[in-house]
């Protein structure tokens, strides 16, 4: 779930620890809890389908924030002009019903009605102008004597509208099986062994996998002359890291941010960084944007931004930088041939997949298996090829 990071943190200044000594092991509980709601929302100047994500505070010894379900979400602008949103599958996840961005020399409010009929309401924001310029760039680095691949980020922005920056990235990378077979083994009573080799019915050798990072990256640009960020890195990437053993790519979206918006994802940074949770130097309550029509002493945590993205996109291969080197997996892939007494209640058990056949090899049975992992791809990523995908 997005921002569950943040959202534990907002939560220490909830929560009332009794500690009676420092040595005596405890398990930590919520002595007082209170039920807030958490709203992210972000409109960009992107023609696009806009989300809004709107969460309840949970407890520390919880797993999860509970989802806002039920809710009349829309964007009103200074024209009366309104754009609805549904809630998705994903709970707690409002896209706008049609695609639409925010647009130069106009305000927009965000407002909440929750199941429960109570009223939310934004500010006015306007979109911040900003022209800006931006690079990826992929050195091979050594980083705390370890190899691996660093991506920076450097931009210039031409404008003087905007000094201020958010940043958000995400990873594709492509997998592969590596002890992948076209064959599968499946249940054959008339056979002697009891199983059949048939050709696979869906792809399990090459597969996908997406990654959002929700760190909270920000820039400024008040302390240069020009409107200049200096590259800064965005991502170390181990050698032995598994995600770069074939394609990776890396998407960076930069959002141009107005003053308010900047002050208060830098609290909500320097909050998330405080430290310790038993640390004497707690931090306050973290206001925003967004308060409630009914109560205005209601507690409310979140900010209406209305902001300029910019993306960029970077691919590399992994002979780019090791040719010819060992690649990384995260399985050993032992394989094994047991004997028939146990090979269709392996194969029936979901741990493994089928190799290859055994024709006088190692191993006491017709046939080699692998783990699972190491001849299905889709245990960790999915074999839909991205939208966006380039070889």
């Amino acid at each position: 779930m997005k921002l569950k990071k943040e959202y534990k943190f907002i939560l220490i200044v909830l929560i009332i620890f009794t500690i009676n000594s420092c040595v005596e092991p405890f398990d930590a509980k919520t002595e007082n809890f209170e039920n807030i709601l958490v709203i992210k929302a972000t409109l960009t100047n992107e023609i696009n389908y806009q989300e809004i994500e709107i969460n309840h505070t949970y407890k520390f010894e919880e797993n999860s924030p509970i989802a806002e379900t039920n809710a009349n979400v829309k964007i009103i602008d200074d024209l009366q002009n309104e754009y609805q949103f549904h809630e998705s599958t994903d709970g707690g996840v409002y896209i706008s019903s049609d695609a639409f961005g925010a647009q130069p020399n106009r305000s927009y409010q965000l407002s909440i009605k929750t199941n429960l009929g109570k009223q939310y309401i934004s500010e006015f924001a306007e979109l911040p102008l900003s022209e800006l310029n931006n690079n990826l760039y992929i050195y091979k680095e050594t980083d705390n004597n370890m190899n691996g691949i660093s991506i920076y980020m450097d931009s210039y922005d031409t404008s003087e509208n905007s000094r201020y920056y958010r940043y958000e990235y995400e990873e594709t990378y492509k997998i592969v099986a590596p002890y992948w077979s076209a064959y599968d083994l499946v249940s054959a009573p008339n056979k002697e062994d009891g199983v059949s080799l048939v050709l696979k019915t869906k792809e399990e050798r090459v597969c996908y996998n997406t990654v959002k990072f929700n760190e909270i990256i920000l820039k400024n640009t008040n302390k240069y002359g020009e409107n200049i960020i200096e590259p800064f890195l965005v991502r170390f990437i181990s050698r032995d890291n598994y995600i770069i053993s074939h394609r990776y790519s890396m998407l960076v979206k930069q959002y141009a941010l107005s003053r308010e918006a900047y002050n208060f994802y830098e609290t909500l940074k320097d909050f998330s960084e405080s430290g310790s949770i038993f640390s004497e130097n707690q931090p306050g309550f973290i206001y925003g944007n967004i308060v409630s029509e009914d109560d205005p002493e209601e507690k409310v945590i979140g900010f209406f931004d209305v902001s300029m993205v910019f993306s960029k996109r970077v691919y590399f291969n992994f002979y780019d930088f090791y040719l010819g080197e060992m690649r990384s997996y995260p399985s050993s892939c032992l394989i094994t041939s047991p004997p028939e007494s146990s090979l269709w209640s392996l194969m029936n058990s979901g741990t493994v997949k089928f190799q290859n056949e055994n024709e006088g090899g190692e191993g006491d049975g017709p046939y080699y298996l692998v783990p699972l992992i190491c001849g299905d791809c889709t245990v960790l990523g999915t074999n839909i090829v991205p939208d966006f995908w380039e070889e």
